[in-house]
This record gives C-alpha cells, sequence and structure tokens, in this order.
C-alpha cells in the first residue's frame, strides 16, 4: 500500500545495468505507462529493454504535489540518458466515472511528459492502449494477465501490469520509428508471428 508524500522505485539498483542498455546507432526509445503506478521501458533494441514501474505517492486534491513527484522521478529516470523517442499511453478518461482529480492528474502526467519531451528536444507519440495491446499480445482487449504474458513471451518474463503495458508502447514504438530494428527484435526471438 502507498503511503502519502512517499514513493517507491529500486532505480538505483536498475540503473547498474543502464550502461549496458544498447549500442551505438540504434533508436533509443522511452515508453511509458502513466498512472498511479507508472510503467516504463527504455533502451534500444539490441536488448531487452530496461523495465519496470514506479509508485507515485498518495496525494489526495494536491495535484501539484503529484506532477512534482512525478517530475522529481522523471528526471532521474532519463538522467544521462540520450533518448530518441518518448512514447506514452493516451489518458483513458471515463466520463461519469473518472473523477474531476483523477483525470487532471492523468492529463498532467501526459502533458508534463510531452513538456519534458519539447524541453529536451525529443519526439514524442500519444499511443492508444487499444493499439499497444494489439500489436504485443494479438487482440486490442487484452487482459492484464494475457499481456504480461505476451510479454514473457518476447523474453520479458517478471513483469507487473504497469511495465507490461510500456513494453507493448515501446514495441509499437519502434516498429514505427525503426521497423528493421523491430524486425531485428522479433526474429532474435523468433516471433515472427507477432505481426499486429
Amino acid at each position: 500500500m502507498r503511503r502519502a508524500g512517499k514513493s517507491k522505485s529500486s532505480l538505483a539498483i536498475q540503473r547498474l545495468v543502464l550502461p549496458h542498455f544498447t549500442a551505438p546507432g540504434k533508436m533509443i526509445i522511452a515508453s511509458f505507462d502513466l498512472g498511479g503506478t507508472v510503467g516504463f521501458a527504455c533502451g534500444g533494441s539490441d536488448f531487452p529493454p530496461w523495465c519496470g514501474s514506479h509508485e507515485l505517492p498518495l496525494t489526495g486534491d494536491d495535484v501539484g504535489a503529484y506532477l512534482a513527484a512525478f517530475d522529481d522521478w522523471l528526471y532521474e529516470m532519463l538522467a544521462y540518458k540520450y533518448i530518441d523517442l518518448i512514447a506514452f499511453e493516451a489518458p483513458i478518461i471515463r466520463p461519469g466515472k473518472t473523477s474531476l482529480i483523477t483525470a487532471r492528474k492523468l492529463i498532467g502526467l501526459s502533458g508534463h511528459l510531452e513538456f519534458i519531451a519539447h524541453r529536451r528536444g525529443i519526439q514524442c507519440r500519444e499511443m492508444l492502449i487499444q493499439n499497444i495491446k494489439k500489436h504485443l499480445s494479438g487482440h486490442g482487449n487484452a487482459t492484464k494477465t494475457e499481456m504480461i504474458y505476451a510479454a514473457a513471451r518476447l523474453g520479458m518474463p517478471g513483469l507487473d501490469e504497469h511495465a507490461a503495458d510500456a513494453f507493448g508502447g515501446w514495441l509499437l514504438a519502434l516498429k514505427s520509428h525503426a521497423p528493421e530494428e523491430w524486425r531485428q527484435f522479433i526474429d532474435r526471438h523468433k516471433m515472427d508471428e507477432l505481426t499486429g
């Protein structure tokens, strides 16, 4: 359970593998599944991307504190990395179901991510969750379990639902912006049937 004012991540441990997460000349993509728990996938196509998730603090109605916590984590997440493209899942706002505060937080996360990308001169792409699900699992209504399983089939076992979605976004962005690298990644995992 998350605590108010606190955020959790194993970033310090994960950073140890970063010097090896891609080779020169490969497109480096950072993909995000934005929400109370942020899923992320970052890297080039020659190695499995660095994936994980990060819980943002519970801030109640304080949207500013929520975005500040995201910004602090994002700064560390993107530090010392040469990112060519940032991709993220479009926020899902359900009329009559999503509260105003939740909607402000979700839209605020995506807007802040686009702002950071613009300031750093990084391409930024928003993607629909249905397209991410279809590309990774084969159909646009995939369950959380199906997304986790599909990621594992591509050499990414042990991901939670947020990281699996971020990995799906990373894979779709790779296919759209570097199709040859996408094909090489798929071929290495003998997944030629994945063409969605």
